[in-house]
């Protein structure tokens, strides 16, 4: 009801051509009461929901019933009842049928429930052979240092994201990847040098801030030389004017330059040709220069 009453105040009538307007609502009436559903359900229903809503659409029944808990049986079990209480897409298909669903289910956990679920998404999706920045979207949700290899496969998942032309996703890996690196060190500032890299297309002023951090923890001077050159070239400041335009002459003209003060009573002024700036005035009725 609250999906059609949302519908309703965006001005969209509920037929099929709106259907994809309906599923981007996130009521948070409709959330809070399904939530409560779920809290009446069995641990296993549960801990299956969150399952669902941690890994997504992109994972396999044997992920999700390990991320779970369950066995098969459990697993298989979980599902029907989620089925029958409408939350799936389909009646097998471990998938919500609306985004409010899975916003449902996240609610249901505390903060470190979370994080502990995201952390061990993250280690079942690596040791699965995953892509990368599918455990780098776990690794996003967890903001403690726990597994010795996510920087590496947050930096891999840096790296196809600016393959695909996502600098800005790019530079989120490596600032995450950043938070588990040590305060110090050489590996520490080849960090700051890809972050740097990543962001010059859309924030040259981060980039040469990062770059800068990253040269004080490079000692070979070779890699200070080449972490420069990642600056962008507008943030080392507008290029100088050619030779030819600072070295040419001034135009001559037959008069005053355009916008030149009217002559006064007080003090008048003779305009030479040649001269366009004020500075050449001379005025006629200054006294003589004395003389010795």
């Amino acid at each position: 009801m609250s999906i059609l009453v949302g519908t309703g105040f965006l001005g969209r009538r509920p037929l099929a051509e709106h259907a994809e307007t309906a599923r981007r609502l996130r009521p948070s009436q409709l959330r809070e009461r399904l939530a409560s559903i779920l809290r009446t359900q069995p641990a296993p229903v549960r801990d299956l929901a969150a399952a669902i809503a941690v890994l997504g659409e992109q994972s396999d029944a044997q992920t999700l019933a390990r991320l779970a808990g369950l066995d098969s049986i459990g697993y298989s079990g979980a599902l029907r009842a989620l089925g029958a209480l409408g939350a799936l897409a389909a009646p097998d298909e471990p998938r919500f049928i609306h985004r409010s669903v899975r916003d449902a289910a996240e609610s249901t956990l505390t903060m470190v429930q979370r994080e502990r679920m995201h952390d061990e998404a993250a280690a079942l999706l690596y040791a699965a052979g995953s892509p990368a920045e599918q455990v780098a979207a776990q690794l996003m949700a967890v903001v403690t240092r726990r597994q010795p290899w996510a920087v590496d496969v947050l930096r891999a998942a840096a790296d196809t994201a600016l393959r695909r032309g996502a600098p800005d996703t790019a530079a989120g890996y490596l600032c995450r990847a950043l938070l588990d690196s040590p305060a110090a060190g050489v590996g520490r500032g080849r960090l700051l040098v890809e972050l740097g890299t990543a962001e010059r297309g859309f924030d040259p002023l981060a980039c040469e801030r990062h770059i800068a951090q990253a040269m004080t923890l490079l000692p070979e001077p070779r890699d200070r030389a080449v972490a420069a050159l990642r600056i962008s070239p507008t943030a080392l400041g507008p290029a100088p004017s050619p030779p030819s335009t600072c070295c040419a002459r001034p135009p001559r003209t037959s008069g005053p330059p355009t916008g030149s003060p009217a002559p006064t009573a007080i003090s008048r002024s003779v305009w030479k040709p040649g001269c366009a700036t004020a500075a050449t005035r001379i005025p006629t009725n200054s006294p003589p220069p004395r003389t010795g």
